[in-house]
């Protein structure tokens, strides 16, 4: 007699924060961060008339182009940890996106290491390494934005009940950075110092302020979640995610105890109806719990 086939289950997908990208993502995050203070230090060998504060002052492009390139990948972070948040499935095109993010990180620092050459006097020369460091900025950015576009086109990797103008009005957020560093390089047409164009990079501020004033005129649907500006705090979204995983850990603690409990003891010739009982309901309440914060 044939034994009828049976139907595979399905496989359920993995949440997004809980694939290897996202730790992978984190650790070259963090490693970019940290690659970034190797190149500050004072000389080794200082001339006579050389004084401390006189090598800080001539370090301190170098410092400089380090706290706006530790902002940037911080800031490239958190968006996209929020863009990991909305996910639902991960696919190819996403990963191979998502690798590319993580190579213009990793160049990020050595581009910051061309913005102070002391040995390249020449205008031109300067001119060229400040293109280059904000060409990389500018990469990482747009591969960020495409992240999102790719994730949301169509609803593809996301929500299909996820409001257009939510897509829409993160789309913009992210394209602003991006395209504003693009624009910028046009300053290096006037006979400036190059440097400049870190003080016009200040006027970030206030188009984000008018953004958020305009929103509910270009996108009326927009919703209080995706107007809280969390790719503007890393800090915030960095002290959330520990949070988070202290949380998650101590959930499962508290899961592994009460399984433990809800198993009968062999030894015992009288079973244990209360723990056979009240034990396993309670482990399936948490464990629903648990599913349904999730």
């Amino acid at each position: 007699m044939e034994l009828p086939k049976k139907t595979p289950a399905p496989i359920e997908e993995k949440r997004p924060s809980e694939d290897r990208i996202v730790m992978l993502s984190d650790g070259v995050f963090a490693i970019a961060m940290t690659l970034l203070v190797l190149d500050i230090r004072l000389p080794d060998n200082p001339s006579g008339s050389t004084t401390v504060l006189k090598a800080l002052i001539a370090l301190s492009p170098k410092i400089i182009s380090y706290v706006i390139s530790f902002i940037m990948i911080a800031s490239y972070w958190s968006m996209h940890r929020r863009i990991m948040h909305y996910l639902q499935r991960i696919d190819n095109s996403f990963i191979q996106l998502n690798v590319l993010l993580l190579f213009f990180v990793t160049a990020l620092p050595i581009s910051t290491t061309f913005v102070y050459q002391p040995g390249y006097t020449d205008t031109n020369d300067q001119k060229l390494l400040f293109i280059i460091y904000t060409l990389s900025l500018v990469a990482c950015g747009l591969t960020v934005t495409a992240l999102w576009l790719n994730a949301t086109w169509k609803h593809r990797l996301v929500d299909p009940a996820l409001e257009q103008d939510n897509i829409n009005y993160l789309l913009l957020r992210l394209s602003m950075v991006p395209c504003f560093f693009l624009l910028s390089l046009l300053l290096l047409l006037f006979p400036i110092e190059p440097y400049y164009i870190y003080f016009s990079w200040f006027l970030l501020s206030p188009l984000f302020m008018i953004l958020r004033r305009v929103r509910h005129r270009l996108f009326p649907h927009v919703t209080a979640e995706f107007t809280q500006e969390n790719t503007l705090r890393p800090l915030t979204a960095l002290l959330a995610t520990a949070q988070h995983h202290r949380h998650l850990a101590a959930e499962g603690t508290a899961s592994e105890h009460i399984a433990k409990a809800a198993v009968p003891d062999t030894g015992s010739s009288t079973p244990d109806t209360r723990s056979n009982g009240t034990g396993v309901e309670a482990a399936e309440t948490n464990i629903k719990a648990a599913d349904a914060r999730q």
